[in-house]
């Protein structure tokens, strides 16, 4: 339950964060116009997360942004 629930905090209706892809240059922090994106900054484990899910509205562009492609949109959109 607790890995499900891990997994949840990565993905919103509209995107997924695939931390392991993820290099910690944060252009999709600025990207994003609603603040969804927060991050990860400890030393050795650096990542992009979803810190606002809820106020995500699928414009994508932290996906535009990120050039490792560790967001891409969600394979099923969520209710």
């Amino acid at each position: 339950m607790r890995r499900e629930r891990r997994q949840r905090k990565q993905a919103t209706a509209y995107i997924e964060i695939e931390r392991k892809n993820c290099d910690a240059c944060w252009k999709c922090i600025p990207a994003c116009p609603k603040m969804v994106i927060g991050k990860i900054d400890i030393f050795f484990h650096k990542h992009a997360r979803i810190r606002h899910g809820e106020k995500c509205n699928g414009c994508l562009k932290c996906i535009k942004a990120c050039e490792k492609n560790a967001i891409r949109k969600a394979e099923k959109i969520k209710d």
